[in-house]
């Protein structure tokens, strides 16, 4: 999906590097679950001051189509010293899951995905979060309209 004034980064070093805010959640990954129709999600974040943070999961083929999501876990677990409440949030946002939850601290969030059991492996897994670009209008500077996609995770579920 494009954003326009969009500018892709992965894992969030580049950004923090080219004056834009570090990314709160860093890493993640996706893996087949116990259950055959599911793909578990795990993502690790940090946020100070028990602030809200959030990331998009989408499924993709390799012509770069969205390919279904059929249900996934409204209420993800949230876990680690910085867990504001036991669990985050999770809803449809088109044809992806938008997730999001509080944090004092470091967190892992984690949940699951329904994929159609034969294709659970021939579409990968995204999962990425919009970091806005730092700016200080006080200097009298005209804030630019910057959004980095830091990508947390894009590949095939593990166990593929």
């Amino acid at each position: 999906m494009a954003l326009a004034g969009a500018v892709a980064v992965s894992g969030g070093s580049a950004a923090a590097r080219d004056g834009y805010f570090r990314p709160p959640c860093r890493t993640g990954f996706a893996a087949l679950a116990r259950h055959p129709g599911r793909i578990a999600f795990e993502v690790h974040c940090v946020r100070r001051h028990g602030h809200k943070f959030g990331f998009v999961i989408g499924r993709g083929d390799h012509h770069g189509k969205h390919v279904t999501i059929s249900s996934f876990s409204l209420k993800p677990t949230t876990r680690g010293p910085g867990a504001v409440y036991r669990h985050g949030r999770c809803q449809r946002l088109r044809q992806q899951v938008a997730c999001d939850a509080y944090a004092a601290g470091r967190v892992t969030l984690r949940g699951w995905l329904s994929v159609p059991v034969p294709g659970r492996c021939r579409s990968e897994i995204a999962m990425s979060q919009g970091v806005p670009s730092r700016c200080n209008p006080n200097d009298g500077d005209v804030c630019p309209a910057v959004l980095v996609i830091n990508t947390i995770f894009s590949d095939l579920p593990r166990g593929c």
